[in-house]
């Protein structure tokens, strides 16, 4: 059955997605809001439109009850949604993502949790490094270990040349490729781990003195991309390109991810991660524009330029 079935049906049907999901959370005050294809961020608080790439964005919707709102997103069925319910319930309990009210029929109802998005400065305050440390560490120890695997270090590193000579040139590309020549070396250090592969910005909500929570945390390592699960080096990597952190403030992150109990990568491995993320992400939001909405497509072409930025920068510091 089609998703526009389960919401074309007539109210009281038991086939209405909006009936399954009041059995959860009582009564909807008003019908589902279609939130999909970045419609999620006009229900962000303040002016905050960050970019979208609607290409691998789930179907989702807001459902409104008496007791606030909760976000409906499409898990999947069987198997794969049950396992996304228990990485939502390890991470709500654990204090790192909004409480779950649970799954029905493919759709894993979670709360919508009205903070706003945190500011620059914030993200790379001691505190919240430290909470980003205790959350890595926690998804390295405590979710189910991937069901396959990711990418290689020499598939990630083939990846990197590629987008960076389509993007940078043949002469970056020659510069990169030396800088990677060694990486497989590494092979045998890589553990992956449920990573969460989407440390955005406007990922991290901040609600209340010192609480973070992280939202979409739950299925990007199982993603239809490249990536899937990595080492946990790759969340760092990820961390400190797109929260702007310092070397010294990702090295903060990385003591904080090793004292709660998960070794992370050496630096020269970590290096690669940089650069094998940074030429991911570049390539990820550069392509997003053949299918964004024209109003996006500055938001998208400024998100790859930024990324393009990094990796020049690193590659040139080599």
């Amino acid at each position: 059955m089609d998703v526009d079935d389960l919401l074309i049906k007539p109210a009281g049907s038991r086939r209405h997605l909006s009936e399954w999901v009041g059995r959860l959370v009582g009564p909807l005050e008003r019908p589902l809001e279609d939130i999909s294809a970045g419609g999620w961020r006009k229900a962000l608080p303040g002016d905050c439109r960050p970019p979208v790439d609607i290409r691998f964005e789930r179907r989702k919707f807001l459902a409104r009850t008496a007791d606030g709102a909760w976000l409906v997103k499409f898990a999947g069925l069987a198997d794969v949604g049950q396992r996304k319910l228990v990485r939502a319930r390890l991470l709500a309990d654990a204090g790192f993502a909004p409480p779950v009210a649970g799954l029905c029929h493919g759709f894993l109802v979670q709360k919508w949790v009205a903070a706003r998005p945190m500011a620059p400065s914030e993200l790379r305050h001691p505190a919240f490094i430290a909470h980003l440390g205790r959350y890595l560490a926690f998804r390295a120890r405590s979710l189910p270990p991937p069901k396959t695997q990711g990418a290689s270090i020499a598939q990630l590193c083939e990846m990197a040349s590629v987008n960076t000579e389509e993007g940078l040139g043949s002469a970056a590309a020659s510069r990169l490729k030396s800088r990677l020549r060694n990486a497989e070396r590494f092979h045998a250090a890589i553990l992956p781990v449920d990573t969460d592969n989407r440390l955005h910005s406007w990922e991290w909500l901040g609600e209340g003195a010192r609480q973070f929570l992280k939202a979409d945390a739950l299925d990007h390592s199982s993603g239809h991309d490249l990536v899937g699960s990595q080492d946990i080096g790759w969340d760092i990597a990820g961390a400190r390109i797109e929260l702007g952190l310092t070397r010294d403030e990702q090295a903060e992150l990385r003591a904080a991810v090793s004292e709660n109990g998960w070794h992370p990568p050496d630096a020269e491995l970590q290096e690669i991660f940089d650069l094998c993320y940074a030429a991911f992400q570049f390539g990820l939001w550069a392509s997003a524009k053949s299918a964004a909405a024209p109003e996006d497509v500055h938001r998208l072409e400024t998100a790859a330029a930024r990324y393009a930025s990094f990796l020049r920068n690193a590659i040139e510091g080599f």
